[in-house]
């Protein structure tokens, strides 16, 4: 990745030193870190919503048993990222 964005900023014109690029490409990598967590979590919150629909349209014992099973089966991961994270942030002493 750094030799694509390298050359991509030497075809345009922009001379940045390699501190900066540095930079720019960990906040960059935050960003989409950011981003792509974000996004896992309402594709997560929109497909559990989707099939508590499904199974209340025409409720059932087997439904309803697939549905909280989705949708504690998905969200114990986010939590415990969610935990990792503010562990992380954190000092140590």
């Amino acid at each position: 990745m750094d030799v694509v964005f390298l050359t991509t900023m030497m075809k345009a014109g922009l001379r940045m030193n390699e501190d900066q690029v540095k930079a720019l490409l960990t906040y960059i990598t935050v960003g989409m870190q950011i981003l792509s967590a974000r996004i896992m979590l309402l594709l997560a919150i929109s497909m559990a919503f989707s099939l508590f629909c499904w199974a209340m349209y025409i409720p059932d014992t087997n439904r309803i048993v697939i549905a909280t099973l989705f949708g504690v089966l998905v969200f114990i991961p986010i939590l415990t990222l969610d935990k990792k994270e503010k562990q992380n942030e954190r000092p140590e002493s």
